[in-house]
């Protein structure tokens, strides 16, 4: 239990990271001016750092990343009962989104708060939800080559 803790931790600080890459390419693109932006200009003012507003950002897909991780191995419990199981999932979730309503101030604007938990809800949802459908795949194409090399050694 405490590996596969300290094994969903890891996987979540290199997918935070390379969340973090992807994002700051996609401001630099977006900005359109060809200077690289690790972070926000907004949000580099706001902590009058960009290095601090950079680390910032790191631990905050980091946290996100980690989180998502824990909703994802809580969503593979089978042996927990339905209900117990979605709340686990929704708190995990939630609670990976903590840093992201503080550095981006959604208490301003309840509404746009909302949407935006909602819509990062779905998305990881939807992530989470391919990737685990991309290995239920992989497996049954395991299954199949199985059971037909074993037809192939009974004929």
């Amino acid at each position: 239990m405490k590996m596969e803790n300290i094994r969903c931790i890891i996987k979540g600080m290199v997918f935070g990271t390379f969340i973090y890459i992807v994002f700051a390419i996609l401001i630099s693109l977006r900005m359109n001016t060809g200077e690289f932006y690790p972070v926000i200009p907004a949000i580099a003012k706001e902590y009058k750092n960009e290095l601090i507003a950079t680390i910032i950002h790191i631990g905050m897909f980091c946290w996100l990343s980690v989180f998502a991780g824990y909703a994802n191995r809580t969503a593979r419990k089978h042996e927990l009962p339905k209900g117990k199981q979605i709340l686990e999932y929704v708190i995990f979730l939630s609670i990976a989104q903590i840093p992201m309503a503080a550095i981006y101030h959604w208490e301003n604007n309840f509404f746009v708060g909302i949407c935006n938990y909602l819509l990062i809800s779905l998305l990881i949802s939807l992530i989470l939800y391919l990737v685990e459908l991309g290995k239920l795949k992989k497996d049954i194409n395991e299954i199949r080559k199985a059971i037909n090399s074993f037809e192939e050694d009974v004929k």
